[in-house]
């Protein structure tokens, strides 16, 4: 079946929580035929599910309500193995795979963190995610598996249709990838294809972007004392630099446009990177901090571009607009990094 990747921050797609909530008594093997044979169920039930909703009126339009889920909350989003304190945080959720009729067939998990090996995507059946309250109270998608699943379970990958020209479609609706289980999953080949996000509120923007600039900092001060590449050590002073700037102007629009806080530490996610970063080997570091520092820009590009053009007008918005050529400059000076 022809599958859409949905990209990073993708808007475009409503998930009920039903979808994502579907228990598992034991965890998941994660092999390429299991997950092919999950993938083709997960098509088929979201098939029915889809075909017993209610069509979309376009002239009466669609509210999201509690039960819903926006597939941008969901990617980035980090997935634990359990809800306990101590749990571990197994990576953020970067992609939703699509089926040709609109079906979410797999979640995409970047876990090469977890593991200690740098970058690594796995595709796994979106019904085995469990949105569920942790033991602090706060909710999160939990995944029950487990290190040694996750480092058997082949490597995520998209590859082009290849139609024979006897039986090439002339469709142009037709989608022009397949998703795959096999390598590594691939990003937006510039900035300017990073889709815009979705966050318009001040205070959501400032927390965002404020812990974003935090973890650059923090992720980037490590990467000058411990990275082997001197082109990534350049690169990590420059993002030391260029978002100890943004920090300062993010605090100075706050505080002139009001009623708006900047977190002065790393949530929860963040710095479970941050650990999973510091703990990493000489061998794997340099690996993972251009796999963290990649995915952290696709979100701060998607962040800053969105709000930029959607958000309420004020010093916030204006900080935005000023902000985003520098995010989409470093997230193409990333891609160029040794991988």
């Amino acid at each position: 079946m022809t599958r859409l990747l949905l990209a990073g921050t993708a808007y475009v797609a409503l998930l009920t929580s039903g979808a994502l909530a579907q228990s598992s008594s034991s965890s998941m093997p994660l092999d390429a035929t299991t997950i092919s044979s999950q993938m083709s169920d997960a098509s088929s039930m979201e098939s029915s599910m889809i075909g017993a909703r209610a069509p979309i009126d376009i002239t009466t339009g669609y509210t999201a309500v509690d039960t819903d889920r926006l597939a941008t909350k969901i990617i980035g989003s980090p997935v634990y193995d359990g809800t306990a304190k101590d749990s571990n945080n197994l990576g953020n959720i970067t992609d939703l795979v699509l089926g040709n009729n609109g079906d979410v067939a797999a979640v995409v998990i970047g876990v090469g963190g977890f593991l200690g090996i740098g970058q690594k995507q796995v595709a796994v059946d979106y019904t085995a995610l469990q949105w569920t309250t942790a033991a602090d109270n706060s909710e999160r998608f939990v995944l029950q598996t487990t290190k040694d699943e996750l480092t058997a379970a082949p490597d995520f990958k998209t590859v082009d249709d290849q139609p024979s020209s006897s039986t090439a479609s002339t469709d142009p609706s037709a989608s022009s990838s397949t998703a795959v289980v096999g390598a590594a999953s691939t990003y937006p080949t510039s900035a300017d294809q990073i889709p815009p996000g979705s966050v318009t509120d001040p205070q959501d923007f400032a927390t965002k972007a404020g812990t974003a600039g935090l973890f650059e900092i923090q992720s980037s001060q490590l990467a000058v004392s411990k990275a082997q590449n001197n082109d990534i050590k350049a690169f990590a002073q420059m993002m030391i630099n260029d978002h100890t700037k943004a920090a300062n102007e993010l605090k100075a629009a706050a505080a002139a446009q009001g009623n708006v806080n900047v977190p002065a530490a790393l949530d929860q996610p963040k710095a479970d990177q941050l650990a999973q970063l510091s703990g990493a080997s000489a061998a794997d570091f340099d690996k993972l901090y251009v796999q963290l520092q990649t995915d952290a820009h696709v979100e701060a590009v998607a962040l800053f571009t969105g709000y930029a053009a959607n958000g309420p007008a004020g010093q916030l918005k204006d900080f935005a607009a000023s902000t985003a050529p520098t995010l989409k400059m470093h997230y193409d000076h990333v891609l160029a990094l040794p991988r």
